[in-house]
């Protein structure tokens, strides 16, 4: 949920799924954070099951009728720009930060998301010095992170196994 630690939105059965998968292999450097995104994850748990209960059959029951519109490039070539420009028409959708951050908390647990939003997310983006916000377009390579699916995020947990080289 942090520069730090992306995937603290996750959930543990995803977390240990992906570490029994990378054969426990996380490096002796990497296991504060693996630990402190461990004890996050469980924190959310009960928040994740009251959604899951409170929410569960509805969201399974959305359909999504108009085909979604990708932005695919290279780091650094513009496309955040254009993302930020489309969430500027109203006749778009996008996935927020919040949304992007903690998938499974959408719902039951607004406030507090928010604050812990607010707590975590720098005003701007280090790289590139891009405005950040809980509300403005968010990477939705986070929650593929998040959810399971392999992404170059893990590398910071598994930089062996998801290496790019």
């Amino acid at each position: 949920m942090s520069q730090r630690e992306p995937i603290m939105g996750s959930m543990l059965t995803i977390l240990w799924k992906l570490t029994f998968q990378n054969k426990l292999r996380i490096a002796p450097k990497y296991w504060y954070r693996f630990g402190m995104t461990n004890l996050i994850t469980s924190l959310y748990a009960p928040l994740r099951i009251a959604e899951r209960i409170r929410f569960g059959r509805k969201i399974k029951k959305v359909k999504i009728t108009a085909a979604p519109v990708f932005i695919i490039g290279h780091w650094r070539t513009g496309t955040t720009l254009l993302h930020y420009l489309l969430s500027l028409d109203d006749g778009w959708a996008f996935a927020t930060n919040k949304e992007v951050y903690l998938p499974f908390l959408m719902f039951t647990a607004q406030k507090l998301v928010d604050k812990m939003l607010d707590f975590a997310l720098p005003e701007r983006r280090p790289m590139d010095d891009v405005k950040l916000g809980k509300d403005l377009p968010g990477e939705e390579e986070f929650a593929l992170a998040i959810r399971g699916v392999k992404s170059f995020l893990l590398q910071l947990y598994v930089p062996e196994e998801y290496s790019p080289l």
